[in-house]
């Protein structure tokens, strides 16, 4: 039915009928410009018509009002061309200004609907909209453990003010690296995931969670290091505690290894020069490490993760998404660190230096913690005894 909206199918009969009904001595002479445009347009409405018909598109209306536009513009140069009756060139014209209406009203209603639509219904839901929506307990806090937003099941759970909650570190009513945490209303499985410079954590009661609680107990287990009741998940520097250091390694060698991204990994200290004629005790080392891993971290970016590990005096940096390249840049610039921190008189009798390795991984290649810190103490040590 569609080929009957096809403008030939109707024009050429009503041509031949014009033809025959009309009167020489009525004749109008139509300029040859008119012809030429009239036939222009017609013809593109009928490679239009053809379009809308092969291509099997979903336009009825559209062919009906292509259909109604072609026929009032070529009967009005026709009538008068061939001598038919005017009526029929003023019928034509009636088509085509009511073609030309209907057109300009669709358009209109599409120009008005769209404009209707306001940019609130089509933006995409804030961070806290989408955590709203959760049904699970649910809160953000930032790298100090600082609440920034809770859904209603995360306060009804804790059963707390919100005020309160928001006053106070996370550590103080979740333990962190546990697996559950029991509450006023009950035992509740944990799930934490950090993102970039927040921490996202997720409450479910245990009954609900079982066959998880069990599954993440015999995969986590083994590498997750308890941490010291009452201690924080981020320590006086600013880093991460270093119980969280094997937990947090693991999880970013994985996540390399799953998606086989970069990770770069650095392992510093000071180094001393061991014929200095001042004597160094652990303790003094131990401060002066302080002073050194206190102005590193604010040379770290967001996404790095570092660990002071105090009993070694060394701090492991991890570098999510950072070649070898960039990490070695890195070490350029904490290399100056012993030059801005110590007085000059202090570091050259001591000979205090900035000692380092730094391990690459693409995911390539099986790598576990264990075995990547082997690597970086083997390389730290090396370098050591070389500068020393």
């Amino acid at each position: 039915m569609s080929w009957l909206f096809f403008p030939p199918f109707f024009t050429i009969p009503a041509t031949i009928l014009f033809a025959l009904i009309g009167d020489r001595g009525n004749v109008q002479p139509v300029p040859g410009l008119i012809w030429g445009g009239a036939l222009a347009v017609y013809l593109c409405l009928c490679v239009l018509s053809a379009y809308f018909v092969l291509g099997e598109q979903e336009a009825k209306t559209d062919l009906g009002l292509i259909f109604f536009l072609s026929q009032g513009l070529i009967l009005i140069p026709v009538v008068l061309a061939l001598g038919a009756p005017v009526f029929f060139a003023w019928g034509g014209f009636i088509i085509l200004l009511g073609a030309l209406s209907l057109s300009f009203y669709r358009a209109t209603q599409i120009a008005s609907g769209a404009s209707a639509v306001s940019p609130s219904d089509s933006a995409a839901p804030t961070p806290n909209e989408i955590i709203d929506k959760i049904p699970l307990a649910t809160c953000v806090t930032n790298n100090k453990g600082a609440l920034l937003h809770a859904n209603s099941p995360f306060y009804a759970a804790l059963e707390q003010p919100k005020e309160l909650l928001q006053n106070n570190p996370i550590n103080e009513i979740i333990p962190i690296n546990e697996e559950t945490v029991e509450l006023d209303t009950g035992l509740w499985w944990i799930q934490q995931e950090h993102f970039a410079d927040r921490y996202l954590f997720f409450l479910c009661p245990t009954e609900h969670c079982q066959p998880q609680l069990s599954e993440q107990v015999q995969t986590q287990k083994s590498f997750a290091a308890p941490v010291i009741a009452g201690s924080g998940p981020f320590d006086e520097y600013g880093f991460l505690s270093p119980g969280y250091m094997e937990y947090r390694t693991t999880e970013e060698i994985e996540r390399a290894r799953r998606y086989r991204r970069w990770l770069s990994v650095l392992l510093l200290g000071l180094g001393y020069n061991p014929s200095s004629p001042m004597g160094i005790g652990s303790l003094e080392q131990g401060g002066y490490f302080k002073t050194f891993a206190k102005a590193v971290k604010p040379m770290l970016r967001n996404v790095d993760i570092g660990f002071a590990m105090n009993e070694q005096n060394r701090v492991l940096i991890l570098l999510p998404e950072t070649p070898l390249s960039g990490a070695k840049s890195l070490l350029g610039r904490l290399s100056t660190v012993p030059r801005e921190v110590f007085e000059d008189s202090l570091r050259e009798s001591l000979g205090i230096r900035v000692v380092s390795s730094v391990q690459f991984y693409n995911g390539a290649n099986p790598l576990d913690f264990p075995k990547l810190m082997s690597i970086l103490e083997e390389s730290f040590e090396a370098a050591d005894k070389v500068a020393s």
